[in-house]
């Protein structure tokens, strides 16, 4: 399956997001335009901004911005065939199929809305599409599904917390069932540049944003590297910020301002510690998406 492993292993200073300390980079060879040393995959606040150029911050309803690994979820195996027959989008439906269920009312952040849904079929699909580069791994015996339930789920959205409509897709040697997004991608903003069934370096309950009662000063919580090794570099960082008409993007420029001091052995791990920021805006962020310099969507919330 896909996973956030793959930012979490980056050496990276994520903007807005969980980061590991890296080497310095040339910003002009880049295109970052900030200024050296930064740490490595510090992101492109302009390139992120293109990536949502077509985000209709405007509609109503507002689409839904899903935060987090959340269109595909399964609750795990109790075998490792099982596992690997789902790693590599191996499955087989051995019981009929249920009627496609009608659209669906839900409550969004911006009021009451219909979403299209889609079809146990579909949702199939997307368990197979799922899979990734791990599909066609595995030479075993497909996993069987065995069921389908429909149903809602509250599930993180950069607006808070969104019940929506799921199946519950039943297999064989379940630990529970694979929840899978039923919300047609039509009521979804969900850019190349970012579709994802799990969005790399954005969780629920990490890095967030507030805003306050004008709409124009947001407080950023960031998880940032502690560095704790002697020798290893420690930076000053500063947010770096770029409005559109569909979004905000927020980077940091990162300046080594020394390194940790002493000498001798140290047991290299990852050490987090969460930096509080200050931004002000040009306008009042309103529906349009706050993004990391990667083109993530961060969660937002007033007050």
């Amino acid at each position: 399956m896909r996973s956030l492993h793959a930012a979490a292993t980056a050496v990276a200073m994520l903007a807005l997001a969980a980061v590991l300390t890296g080497c310095a980079r040339d910003p002009v060879a880049d295109g970052g335009g900030v200024a050296a040393p930064q740490p490595e995959d510090s992101g492109n606040v302009d390139r992120a901004l293109a990536a949502w150029k077509d985000f209709p911050a405007d509609r109503h309803p507002r689409p839904i911005v899903l935060v987090g690994p959340v269109a595909v979820r399964p609750a795990g195996y109790q075998t490792g065939e099982a596992k690997i027959a789902a790693m590599s989008g191996q499955y087989r439906v051995d019981v009929p199929l249920p009627p496609d269920p009608p659209a669906a009312a839900v409550t969004l952040p911006d009021g009451p809305a219909t979403v299209p849904v889609i079809g146990a079929a579909a949702a199939v699909a997307l368990m197979k599409a799922d899979a990734g580069d791990d599909k066609g791994g595995a030479s075993g015996a497909p996993l069987a599904i065995t069921g389908f339930e429909f149903g809602t789920e509250a599930l993180p959205t950069d607006r808070g917390t969104v019940t929506l409509p799921v199946w519950r897709v039943h297999t064989a040697d379940e630990l529970g069932p694979t929840v899978v997004l039923a919300v047609a991608d039509s009521a979804l903003a969900r850019p190349a540049a970012t579709q994802s069934t799990a969005v790399g370096g954005i969780t629920p309950g990490g890095n967030t944003a507030r805003l306050d009662a004008t709409g124009r000063h947001l407080t950023l919580t960031v998880a940032e590297a502690d560095p704790h090794c002697p020798g290893e570099a420690i930076y000053r960082r500063t947010p770096v910020v770029r409005e559109s008409g569909q979004a905000v993007a927020v980077g940091f420029t990162a300046t080594q301002t020394g390194t940790v001091p002493g000498s001798g052995a140290c047991a290299l791990y990852l050490k987090l510690k969460q930096v509080t920021y200050q931004v002000d805006l040009d306008a009042a962020l309103g529906a349009r998406v706050l993004l990391t310099a990667q083109g993530q969507p961060v969660p937002v919330t007033s007050g």
